[in-house]
């Protein structure tokens, strides 16, 4: 597997209300099922004032349909 994180001290979001406001992009979404349709995941820990931490998880090998 491959296993990636990403890491900010920035200002964050919640991630509940991000996916639901008015035009809102689909960005992370749109990652988010493109690794789960390779089998992999995506975690996202954000919280207003405290900063993001993005995990990513990819299986290297198998084949998945």
């Amino acid at each position: 597997h491959i296993h990636l994180s990403f890491v900010d001290n920035g200002m964050g979001f919640d991630p509940v209300l991000e996916g639901s406001r008015p035009g809102a992009g689909m960005g992370l979404r749109a990652v988010q099922e493109m690794l789960r349709a390779h089998g992999g995941e995506l975690t996202i820990e954000s919280a207003l004032g405290k900063g993001t931490k993005i995990r990513t998880v990819f299986p290297i090998g198998e084949k998945h349909t």
